[in-house]
C-alpha cells in the first residue's frame, strides 16, 4: 500500500453509497433521503444495491483488494470516495 492509499473501514462505503444513492434520486415527500427509505423499506435491496456498487468500484480500479481489507488509492478524478473526506 502506497502512501496515498488508506484502508477503508465499513462506515466509509456506506456513507458513500448513501451519498450516490441520494444524488441519484430525490427525496421522498421532501422529507426522506432514497438511501433511507431504501434501506428501511426494503433492506435486502440496499444490501444487495449496496454489493452491485462496491464490486463496481473494485471493477472501475477505485477500490482495491487487500489480504484483509480494501484500500482506495486518494488520487483519483471524479471520485465519490475523495470528494466525501474532503467535505469532512
Amino acid at each position: 500500500m502506497t502512501q496515498e492509499e488508506r484502508v477503508l473501514n465499513e462506515e466509509d462505503l456506506y456513507e458513500t453509497y448513501d451519498a450516490m444513492l441520494d444524488e441519484c434520486y430525490p427525496r421522498f415527500m421532501d422529507s426522506y433521503d432514497a438511501s433511507q427509505v431504501l434501506k428501511e423499506i426494503d433492506p435486502t435491496a440496499y444490501s444487495c444495491g449496496f454489493s452491485d456498487w462496491l464490486f463496481g468500484q473494485i471493477d472501475d480500479d477505485l477500490i482495491h483488494e487487500g489480504e484483509n481489507d480494501l484500500y482506495h488509492e486518494g488520487s483519483k478524478e471524479n471520485c465519490d470516495l475523495c470528494e466525501e473526506k474532503e467535505e469532512d
